[in-house]
C-alpha cells in the first residue's frame, strides 16, 4: 500500500516522484493494488468501508476544496446526518459556508441514480466501452510497435556483450575495458527487458474484448443490494461505482458513475455469484470509464479521465 516503496515522498497535497530509488516497479505495484481491492484486503478500504455514510471521501467542497466528511446532529426525536465540508466542520462558518448536504436523501439519491443509469442507459455505458476500447487499441499498436524495436534493440545489446567478451577472449582488449563496457551494456539490458516485461503485460491485460453482458449483472446486483443488503454493503457498492459526487455553488449533485470495462474488472461486491451475507465491504479499482449522470438530460462520459463527449 506504501507508494514510498516506488521511490515517491508524500507530504500533504505534494508529491515527490523519484526522491530515491523505488523497490517495486509500477507495474507490480498497480497489480498488487488490483488484486487487494478485488480480494477486499487493502487495510485502508477497509477502514474507509467502516462509516455508514455512502459517499465518504467522494464530495469536494466547491467553496474551498477540501473534503466533506459524514457529521450528525441530535435532534430531539432522531439523529440527523449531514455530509459537512471538512473545513466549516472543523474551523466554524465563517471559514467557509458552504451548506450542509442532508446524507439521507442524497445516498438515497445516489442510488436511484445507479439504478436508473444500470437499468435505463446501458447504451450510454456501451458507447462509454466502446471509447475506452478504441483509445485502448490504438495505445496497443503503439505498445507493440514498441516492443518490436525494443526486441530488436536487446538483440544488439546482447550481440555487442559477446563481441567484447569474444574479444577479450582473443586478447584484443583487456579485463578492465571489458568490465566497464559490459557492466554499462548490462545496465542497459536490465532497462530494456524490464521496459519489454512492462509492454507483454499490459499487451495481455488488454487482451479479453468486452462483450457487455457484465452490465446487466452488474444491473442485478444493484438492485439485490439495494433491496436486502446491508448499510455496508450498499457503501461499498457506491465505493465500487462512484468515482465521486460533484457539488456547485448552487449545491447541485453530479455523481459520476464507474463503468466497468470487462467482466474481469467488476469488483467482488458486484458478481453476481457472491452471496451478499458473506460479502465485505471493498473499493473497487480501474481500469473503468465514467458517466456523469446529473442532470438526466444531459451525459458526459470521461475516458481515462478526459471528457470524451
Amino acid at each position: 500500500m506504501n507508494r514510498v516503496y516506488l521511490g515517491e515522498i508524500h507530504f500533504r497535497e505534494i508529491v515527490a516522484e523519484d526522491a530515491h530509488e523505488a523497490v517495486i516497479d509500477p507495474v507490480t505495484f498497480e497489480l498488487a493494488q488490483h488484486i487487494l481491492a478485488q480480494r477486499g484486503e487493502s487495510p485502508s478500504k477497509k477502514a474507509a468501508g467502516a462509516s455508514g455514510y455512502h459517499l465518504t471521501g467522494k464530495i469536494t467542497c466547491p467553496t474551498c476544496g477540501c473534503r466533506y466528511l459524514g457529521t450528525n446532529a441530535v435532534g430531539r426525536s432522531r439523529t440527523f446526518r449531514y455530509y459537512t465540508c471538512f473545513t466549516r466542520s472543523r474551523y466554524g462558518v465563517h471559514h467557509c459556508a458552504a451548506p450542509r448536504l442532508d446524507a439521507d436523501l442524497l445516498d438515497a439519491k445516489v442510488l436511484d441514480s445507479l439504478v436508473d443509469f444500470y437499468t435505463n442507459r446501458l447504451d450510454e455505458a456501451r458507447d462509454a466501452i466502446a471509447a475506452a476500447r478504441a483509445v485502448h487499441r490504438q495505445a496497443r499498436a503503439g505498445h507493440e510497435r514498441e516492443l518490436t524495436v525494443l526486441n530488436d534493440q536487446l538483440a544488439a545489446k546482447e550481440a555487442a556483450v559477446d563481441k567484447y567478451l569474444t574479444d577479450y577472449e582473443d586478447s584484443k582488449i583487456d579485463r578492465d575495458t571489458v568490465a566497464r563496457r559490459v557492466e554499462k551494456i548490462s545496465e542497459q539490458v536490465r532497462q530494456l527487458r524490464h521496459r519489454r516485461h512492462e509492454l507483454i503485460f499490459l499487451l495481455d491485460a488488454d487482451a479479453e474484448e468486452p462483450d457487455g453482458t457484465h452490465l446487466t449483472q452488474i444491473r442485478d446486483r444493484i438492485t439485490e443490494i439495494i433491496n436486502i443488503g446491508t448499510v455496508h454493503e450498499r457503501k461499498a457498492m457506491c465505493e465500487a461505482l462512484i468515482a465521486e459526487l460533484r457539488i456547485d455553488r448552487a449545491a447541485a449533485a453530479t455523481p459520476v458513475i464507474r463503468v466497468p470495462l470487462t467482466n474481469d474488472d467488476v469488483p467482488a461486491i458486484l458478481r453476481t455469484e457472491a452471496r451478499i451475507a458473506e460479502r465485505k465491504a471493498v473499493r473497487a479499482c480501474p481500469p473503468s470509464v465514467w458517466c456523469h449522470l446529473v442532470p438526466p438530460s444531459r451525459s458526459l462520459v470521461s475516458v481515462g479521465g478526459r471528457r470524451a463527449g
